[in-house]
């Protein structure tokens, strides 16, 4: 994982949970475009693949 994406806060990541846990998708995407508009797609690639996917349940 890049430093840039450990340097993400965590209130950021909690609001991308929120939107899956709530099954709004539209939203979960505006904050995707959002996060690698402001720190680029590798970054959100890190934070998807490292912070996001692991804690997701096996569905």
């Amino acid at each position: 994982m890049t430093e840039t994406a450990t340097q993400i806060p965590l209130s950021a990541v909690m609001r991308m949970f929120a939107a899956i846990s709530d099954r709004d998708w539209e939203r979960f995407k505006l904050l995707e475009v959002e996060l690698a508009n402001n720190h680029g797609v590798e970054t959100w690639a890190d934070v998807f693949n490292f912070r996001i996917l692991p804690a997701l349940d096996q569905e």
